[in-house]
């Protein structure tokens, strides 16, 4: 199971979910009380701008993964792992049992609120780089060497084709005009800060004192992050992850390359919202099985598909 984090949002994401299940509707019920701006409000209506806004994007992209987690339930679905791209990973341990969605939205506003001071102190922000063969990290290195060193960082490796820098506005305009021909497209990304970057240290280490403070468990399944690629369940391994990979560069091509090759015959979900990882994923393997949740339809596909593996199964 997958989870997706900024950059997967859109104004009225979770309606679906919203009109067609009770679970789903809960959910953001307990968001609207527990917050303190009108979040149905704001994903119905925006504007995008305040919605792009970290501090309000990340409890948003939280409570709508949590509302599809929620939708699912139904199914009685035991995923073998999960896996969150960045702010994703809150979502991820939830889904794993971790800690109750309060202790989810709570801990996503902190960080959001955390993220957004160190942002302003700092200034900055993202651009992704697109290439049409594989082999970024090749081309990015040689275009990075066109400007100063620590002035920007690789923050995502997403697939082979894809990565998003972050760093100092004026040099990423630099490297947006240098990269056409390099063979690069470059995209800015509707971030308000350069998310996973040294600039982001701060974040991390007043994120880390709010964990400190966390009712956090022990996962019922293990959530892989994508720094070192390995397995987390532990309650302390979990508070020291959430912390690190804020101001880390996030390896999503070599977590996605290692999970696929552990789990090939994986049935693959991504919680809504949006189709980012599921547009990843199959940039990385286009044999790989994947269902998203972000309508009724779309969950009632996987679960005829499951319907279906489980009388092969037998």
């Amino acid at each position: 199971m997958l989870v997706p984090g900024q950059g997967a949002q859109s104004l009225d994401m979770g309606k679906s979910l919203l009109e067609h299940s009770q679970e789903a509707a809960a959910i953001l019920a307990r968001a609207e009380t527990l917050l303190d701006f009108p979040i149905a409000e704001i994903l119905r209506r925006g504007p995008a701008k305040l919605l792009n806004r970290t501090d309000i994007l990340q409890p948003c992209i939280c409570t709508i993964s949590a509302m599809a987690w929620a939708a699912l339930q139904p199914l009685n679905l035991n995923p073998v792992a999960l896996a969150g791209h960045s702010l994703g990973e809150l979502g991820a341990f939830h889904a794993a049992g971790a800690y109750e969605f309060e202790t989810l939205l709570h801990l996503a506003a902190q960080r959001g609120k955390f993220m957004q001071q160190a942002a302003d102190a700092s200034g900055g922000t993202m651009i992704a780089m697109t290439s049409r063969e594989d082999g970024i990290e090749d081309q990015l290195a040689e275009l990075l060497s066109n400007v100063e060193p620590g002035s920007v960082c690789i923050a995502n490796l997403n697939s082979g084709k894809q990565a998003v820098l972050a760093g100092e506005d004026d040099v990423l305009a630099k490297l947006s005009d240098l990269a056409p021909g390099r063979g690069l497209r470059a995209t800015r990304l509707p971030v308000s800060g350069p998310w996973h970057s040294n600039a982001m240290s701060r974040a991390a280490d007043a994120f880390r004192e709010c964990l400190e403070r966390a009712d956090i468990s022990d996962a019922a399944c293990p959530v892989w992050n994508a720094l070192d690629i390995r397995p987390i369940q532990k309650s302390g391994e979990i508070r020291d992850q959430l912390a690190r990979q804020i101001d880390h560069p996030v390896n999503w091509l070599g977590l996605m390359q290692h999970l696929r090759q552990d789990f090939q015959s994986a049935i693959w979900i991504e919680l809504a919202p949006g189709k980012t990882l599921t547009g990843l994923l199959l940039d990385i393997d286009r044999t790989a099985l994947i269902f998203r949740s972000e309508t009724q339809v779309q969950i009632r596909r996987l679960q005829d598909r499951i319907v279906q593996w489980e009388g092969q199964a037998s």
